[in-house]
């Protein structure tokens, strides 16, 4: 049932539902903090910290990731490379340039000990952020194709979706608009089949601009209306997601005052 819990909250969270994601997620951590599996825990706190990022909570989402990478080192968790990366994005996103290469590096290294397909593209996908923000652009441009190879091992959209937006942003600022229509128009199918909302308004944003550099004014339109209808739906999803999460929040934490209780019981007894 934990595992059911946690597989929902992951396609949730994917389709930028994040306040389903963070319900069915924090109903996993319950049984399996009962059940003691620090293995599967840990799994679970790590899919939740990707939860607070997406809402740009990043102190919890770092509190989560740090919680699951000491488990996954404590119990020599394989999938510890993922939470390596993504304490890494928040390093890259605050420019720490130099903490977030650490943990890159240091997930590289576990996922050729561990191999794991989805998470080494999504580290080529980082990397490459990083590279970019450096002005390395070959070697960016070089981590994004090797993502791209990566995900089609496993034929992982998701993950596709993220490259060929990332490039389509790339070649968009290098003033090469015909290569970042390609991109964009891939970034926009994918997210488009997978339903993810997040990822279809970026798209058409970037479709919307490289059109109107293109001297193309009705397909920038066209596209600027797409942006919108989707940017509106995330809206939509972010007024509920606010007041479905602070009833969340509460029945979180009183079911934890109420453990820390119990447990004093016992430790009296």
């Amino acid at each position: 049932m934990a595992r059911v819990y946690g597989s929902m909250g992951v396609v949730f969270s994917e389709q930028s539902n994040y306040a389903k994601a963070l319900q069915h997620h924090l109903k996993a951590v319950t049984l399996y903090e009962e059940t003691k599996e620090e293995e599967k825990l840990a799994r679970v706190y790590n899919n939740i910290g990707i939860v607070y990022r997406a809402q740009n909570e990043d102190f919890k989402a770092l509190d989560y990731f740090s919680k699951a990478q000491k488990l996954q080192e404590k119990v020599g968790d394989p999938t510890v490379g993922i939470t390596l990366t993504n304490i890494g994005n928040l390093h890259l996103k605050q420019h720490n340039l130099k903490e977030a290469e650490d943990y890159y590096t240091k997930a590289k290294f576990y996922f050729e000990k561990f191999p794991n397909p989805r998470g080494l593209g999504e580290l080529y996908n980082n990397l490459g952020l990083l590279h970019k923000k450096n002005a390395n652009s070959s070697k960016a441009l070089e981590s994004w194709n090797l993502a791209l190879q990566t995900f089609d091992i496993i034929d992982d959209k998701f993950g596709k979706s993220d490259t060929y937006l990332f490039m389509g942003e790339y070649f968009y600022e290098q003033n090469m608009w015909s290569e970042a229509l390609i991109h964009a128009q891939k970034a926009a199918e994918l997210s488009k089949q997978l339903k993810v909302l997040e990822g279809t308004a970026l798209a058409e944003k970037l479709l919307s601009s490289i059109y109107e550099k293109r001297n193309q004014p009705n397909e920038a339109f066209k596209h600027f209306k797409l942006y919108k209808t989707a940017q509106d739906s995330l809206i939509n999803h972010e007024n509920i997601r606010k007041s479905v999460q602070a009833e969340m929040n509460y029945e979180f934490e009183k079911k934890e005052a109420i453990k820390k209780k119990s447990r004093k019981r016992r430790r009296c007894f």
